[in-house]
């Protein structure tokens, strides 16, 4: 029987995942409690889409796909979900509105990744004075376009800033609705093709674009054994694309909502960091680099000093990371 190539790579990753939660435990002692985890398209968090798309997740994981941040954020307000994938600012902003969310995994940091996107005859950032500015009226977004007008030396009133979610952008360039756009891929590449050029992106804000796997704080206890399968699976899934990056990049190009060339992929992939484990588990648990991090990102949000929890590890964990030892496995 012949099989095709999606088959193959499933059936070869879903070997290793297999023995991977095994060798861990994680099937052991009856089935985990289900947990509904909510993303969107994000090329830090394809993993977990390409885990979806290929059959990967247990059953006990129920992922949906939403089309923007704000849609997750709205997912959680709902109550339609339990766990996001979020950036880290998106996530102070969910704990300002009474959502108390808890990040258990860093799936990248931004380095270039999300980008602001101009037409080839405007070379310097003054040059955006007075024209309409297309973003994502999520945290994330508004920090970027905070952080955009400081280096232009620009106040909010000197642009029009336009809410439009990523998805909805280049359609509204083509209808003359905007002139700029602040987005990342996979929407980016769209813009690319008519000559646009990135004139500033997350490279200027250190410390600042971390994407991040949260989970409502109260439902950490119920959803303990599930959180575990959850991690491992992005770290497995980020192991196999390291050691089959072509037909696992064959297979992204499709698991997003705009199908894109290879090239573009490899191109956004560049613009982000992948942490390994090791390299989790010491941010997770790095007091004061966290506190820092959330101090340089509250201006940007709605959190009040006094929304945070007293304890830093209420707001971070490694607990629910695969475990790591010195040898590299895990």
């Amino acid at each position: 029987m012949t099989i095709s190539r999606r088959q193959f790579i499933s059936r070869s990753i879903g070997a290793g995942l297999l023995s991977s939660l095994s060798v861990m435990g994680l099937y052991s002692c009856g089935k985990p409690n289900t947990v509904r985890i909510g993303s969107h398209p994000w090329l830090g968090f394809e993993f977990l889409h390409l885990g979806h798309r290929l059959g990967q997740l247990p059953d006990h994981i129920q992922f949906s796909e939403f089309r923007s941040a704000s849609e997750v954020l709205t997912g959680l307000s709902k109550k339609q979900i339990d766990v996001a994938t979020l950036s880290l600012d998106e996530v102070l902003i969910a704990r300002a509105r009474g959502i108390p969310m808890t990040v258990i995994m860093v799936f990248d940091i931004s380095a270039g990744a999300d980008m602001l996107l101009v037409p080839d005859h405007i070379r310097h950032l003054a040059d955006i004075k007075g024209l309409r500015i297309g973003y994502e009226v999520s945290a994330h977004g508004q920090l970027i376009l905070s952080k955009l007008l400081e280096a232009a030396n620009l106040s909010p009133g000197e642009v029009s800033a336009i809410a439009i979610p990523p998805y909805q952008q280049f359609e509204a360039w083509q209808n003359n609705q905007v002139d700029i756009v602040i987005t990342h891929e996979p929407y980016a590449f769209q813009f690319f093709a008519e000559g646009f050029n990135a004139i500033f992106d997350s490279r200027q804000l250190p410390n600042m674009n971390y994407d991040v796997l949260a989970v409502r704080t109260d439902m950490l206890s119920q959803l303990s054994r599930s959180l575990d399968d959850l991690t491992a699976i992005h770290f497995k899934m980020v192991k196999s694309f390291q050691s089959n990056p072509s037909d696992m990049l064959y297979e992204m190009t499709n698991t997003i909502h705009n199908r894109v060339p290879i090239d573009v992929m490899k191109r956004g992939l560049r613009g982000i960091a992948l942490p390994t484990l090791e390299r989790n588990h010491s941010i997770l648990s790095d007091t004061e680099t966290l506190k820092t991090m959330v101090k340089a990102l509250m201006p940007y949000t709605e959190l009040t000093p006094e929304q945070l929890p007293d304890d830093i590890h209420q707001l971070f964990t490694s607990d629910y990371l695969p475990k790591y030892v010195s040898n590299g496995s895990h």
